[in-house]
């Protein structure tokens, strides 16, 4: 099967290939976007956590109390920052 890159179909790819390339790089953006918006939500979450009394705050903490940010957080935006330059390599190759 023919391709130009990862996510473009060159002229002579059948149509159903070249349908399915056009997807995953859909799919790719949608996947930063995602991402993106996890990271946004996390923020608002831990920042309405901070605004909370100090005794609300310690009934609801999370298991490393010490920490400013979550692993989520950081497993999040390490993925996202990922997605990202994948996609743009691509885009740029």
């Amino acid at each position: 099967m023919p391709v130009e890159t990862g996510t473009k179909p060159a002229a002579e790819t059948p149509p159903t290939a070249a349908k399915i390339q056009r997807r995953l790089d859909t799919l790719g953006n949608l996947n930063i976007v995602a991402g993106v918006a996890l990271v946004g939500v996390n923020a608002v979450l831990a920042q309405t956590d901070h605004s909370r009394p100090a005794k609300r705050r310690a009934l609801t903490r999370s298991s490393s109390p010490n920490t400013s940010a979550s692993p989520l957080w950081i497993g999040s935006a390490i993925a996202t920052a990922a997605a990202a330059v994948d996609q743009a390599r691509r885009t740029l190759a």
